[in-house]
């Protein structure tokens, strides 16, 4: 899935990339997905999330890397995501990709990251 958001400056993009990457935003996401989940009728556990700094795309770029176990009616599975942040000027850019019992493909999210920043470069 993308996303792309045109903003006036860059600066708000910066302070929110530098906000993910320098504090613990684990909380606020857990609280966010679990109730998303929950209106879906699935609980959510085991949530843990790494942010990655990603070097060489764009001007920066944040990989928040999701793991968590979803369960209904006695059985689970292990849901696994990664969202990418990414600015180019004042262009935002967000990838997210999916993956059940397995890591996304990551090299797949930054390759797409690469293509749409240099495309809101020209």
């Amino acid at each position: 899935d993308g996303e792309v958001e045109y903003f006036t400056s860059g600066d708000p993009l910066h302070a929110q990339l530098e906000a993910l990457a320098s504090h613990d935003v684990t909380s606020c996401f857990e609280t966010a997905f679990s109730t998303e989940f929950a209106g879906r009728g699935l609980t959510m556990s085991d949530f843990a999330l790494t942010p990655e700094v990603l070097h060489g795309v764009g001007d920066e770029a944040l990989s928040l890397h999701c793991s968590a176990t979803l369960a209904s009616g006695g059985k689970s599975v292990l849901f696994k995501f990664e969202i990418n942040e990414v600015r180019v000027g004042r262009v935002g850019l967000t990838l997210t990709a999916l993956a059940f019992e397995q890591e996304p493909d990551h090299s797949l999210a930054v390759r797409a990251a690469l293509k749409m920043a240099d495309r809101v470069k020209q």
